[in-house]
């Protein structure tokens, strides 16, 4: 139970599982020669999209075990934090299920991702402003790489 409510274990399991994916994404769309830009957009979105996803659901995890079993402080809103779980998780891994389109280079898996990218950094700067950046680095990364 411990496990599973440590903080410290939660961020480390989501960039190494987003690391794993990465290097799968980049074998296989590399061996498909891909340019590099495409795979680099792909690539981060991608790594973000799955370190935010299981933040989210790692969130949702947590708040739902401390409801349980009482542990929850009485002064934290219910109402304000479970929802921000699932603001959280929605958003990132449908980012996740857009990258096929970006690396194929679909037009609206690039304005999607946009938009994801804004909603989760919007969500995040007054929470966790530090883990607001990679959001705006991937939105003018695929502003800039946009297929045309």
């Amino acid at each position: 139970m411990d496990l599973l409510l440590s903080e410290e274990l939660w961020f480390p399991t989501a960039a190494a599982i987003a690391l794993i994916a990465v290097a799968g994404l980049i074998l296989r769309y590399r061996a498909k020669g891909i340019g590099k830009a495409t795979t680099l957009v792909c690539g981060l979105n991608l790594f973000y999209g799955i370190v935010i996803g299981i933040l989210g659901i790692g969130h949702l995890l947590a708040i739902s075990i401390k409801m349980a079993v009482g542990t929850l402080p009485a002064s934290t809103s219910r109402w304000f934090i479970f929802p921000l779980g699932f603001a959280l998780a929605v958003p990132a891994w449908w980012l996740v299920a857009s990258v096929k389109g970006l690396c194929n280079r679909k037009r609206p898996a690039w304005y999607r991702a946009i938009a994801l990218n804004t909603w989760l950094g919007a969500l995040l700067l007054p929470l966790a402003g530090p883990l607001a950046v990679p959001a705006a680095v991937n939105a003018i990364l695929l502003w800039w790489k946009r297929p045309s």
